[in-house]
């Protein structure tokens, strides 16, 4: 496959049927210079030569420069967080996390063979999921924007969890994934009331619905202490889970060097029924879920995504 010296073909067919979504995808191969079908051929790639091309993009090759994030500068979180130049490990694990490859990663982790998934995998607090699920209960399964995060839904449904997840583009179709275990609630242009109702719905019904907890945009919840800045955390989620008495089940995802993905349930985040003030509980939970989050970027700074990077560094 020739990057470098291949012409990039048009992307308006992707753009012209007015979809945020193909404008957003077409957006995403423009930043990268990669045309449709390059896209498509990587995609086709078996994983230890795609995990290759991760290592050929830093040292240089330039077939596989659309691999890189678009600022090496990036690559270093802020000194309290990160006090060093990183090494190549971790320029992989920020490779496997920008856009394209994580597009890759879902379409792997979605059609690869059972003894393929389990090589490459690893899960654990699946029986917090399970033993809540008997409680005959909606479970709010609130992820996060870290690590390759779209992978949790693939990763349950591959399990047999079907699931509803709250997005606000659905790039399912677009990279070639048909899978019937997941739905997809897509946001207009903010977390609004319908959005609010059609996820309470789905929790009622006692089902699982999939959220990230702070990737979504609106009104509600307040500035957070996080790394010596101000961040900005919505707390839909926690109103949800007042609002229906569904259970709220965190979930860490995370990919080393090697490209093996780690999906880590985690014990739930529960409001404090001591409490009186419905807003303190709510406030309450969402400090819990910016903790766990805060552990996270502690724990495996090059598992932060290059543009949460470029967007923490702006707050």
């Amino acid at each position: 496959m020739s990057i470098a010296n291949t012409k990039l073909e048009s992307v308006a067919s992707l753009q012209r049927n007015g979809s945020r979504t193909s404008e957003r995808f077409a957006k995403i191969l423009l930043d990268h210079k990669l045309s449709e079908s390059q896209f498509r051929e990587f995609m086709g790639l078996p994983y230890s030569e795609a995990l290759q091309a991760a290592r050929d993009a830093i040292a240089g090759d330039l077939e596989y420069t659309f691999l890189l994030t678009n600022n090496d500068k990036i690559f270093s979180l802020p000194e309290h967080i990160l006090p060093r130049i990183p090494d190549t490990d971790e320029r992989l694990k920020q490779i496997y996390i920008d856009r394209i490859f994580e597009f890759y990663l879902m379409k792997y982790f979605h059609s690869c063979s059972d003894d393929e998934f389990e090589k490459y995998s690893n899960i654990s607090g699946l029986e917090i999921l399970d033993r809540h699920l008997k409680k005959n209960k909606g479970i709010l399964l609130l992820n996060s924007h870290y690590g390759p995060g779209h992978l949790a839904q693939i990763f349950l449904s591959r399990l047999g969890y079907p699931l509803t997840t709250i997005s606000s583009r659905d790039f399912y179709g677009t990279i070639g994934i048909e899978n019937h275990n997941i739905s997809v609630l897509q946001i207009a242009r903010n977390f609004g009331a319908k959005i609010v109702a059609a996820g309470c719905s789905v929790l009622k019904d006692r089902k699982i619905l999939h959220m990230t907890g702070e990737g979504v945009s609106g009104k509600s919840g307040r500035k957070h202490a996080f790394f010596g800045k101000k961040w900005h955390i919505p707390n839909g989620f926690a109103y949800m889970i007042e609002r229906t008495g569904a259970i709220c089940v965190p979930v860490i995802m995370n990919i080393d060097a090697a490209g093996k993905v780690s999906m880590s349930l985690k014990p739930r985040i529960a409001p404090n029924l001591s409490i009186e003030d419905r807003y303190e509980r709510i406030d309450r939970m969402v400090t819990r879920y910016v903790h766990l989050l805060r552990s996270a970027w502690r724990e495996d700074p090059a598992n932060v995504p290059p543009i949460i990077i470029r967007n923490y560094k702006r707050l």
